[in-house]
């Protein structure tokens, strides 16, 4: 077998154990599950929560001013909402600066990045908390119930075969 035909079954498989997993938690997740976040809508300080957008299946990328793989990932993430945001996955950035100077910085990356997409922020970092975090970036995935489908720390490959199975079995299980 060649390497072009390792690397297709290779893939196929990855995508297929993702699938199976998917499959096997499908209908076993319950509002015991969910996670309840809680931030504020940026710019606008309105409280917004994991909880409110219950229905579709939610992808939460956190964010800092100071993270050099958040430079690339932030216009790559905005790509892909536009690509997906009318599938029925929601798509919101999550800055999780610690409050003061970094305001004016926020919302200077956010407009050079272009990011039209929702944005909140969560200048106590309970993201970290909430979703086990380690590190920023971190990209956690949650079906419609609000219950935690995948996370992936560091900066994600939005293209990627495994990412892009999980998030297309979350919005068919939606």
């Amino acid at each position: 077998m060649g390497r072009r035909s390792r690397v297709a079954w290779s893939s196929i498989v990855a995508a297929l154990t993702v699938a199976l997993s998917l499959a096997a938690c499908a209908g076993s997740g319950s509002s015991a599950d969910a996670i309840d976040y809680s931030a504020e809508s940026f710019p606008s300080g309105e409280a917004v929560s994991t909880a409110d957008l219950r229905g579709d299946p939610l992808l939460l990328a956190s964010w800092a001013t100071w993270c050099v793989e958040c430079e690339e990932e932030m216009p790559a993430l905005e790509r892909f909402w536009r690509d997906r945001r009318d599938d029925g996955l929601q798509v919101v950035a999550v800055n999780l600066n610690a409050p003061g100077p970094a305001e004016d910085r926020i919302a200077t990356m956010a407009a050079d990045w272009g990011l039209s997409m929702p944005q909140w922020r969560d200048a106590d970092n309970d993201f970290t908390s909430a979703f086990d975090g380690v590190g920023v970036p971190m990209v956690v995935l949650l079906d419609a119930e609000g219950a935690i489908v995948g996370t992936w720390h560091g900066a994600v490959d939005f293209e990627d075969a495994d990412f892009l199975a999980a998030v297309d079995a979350a919005v068919a299980d939606a």
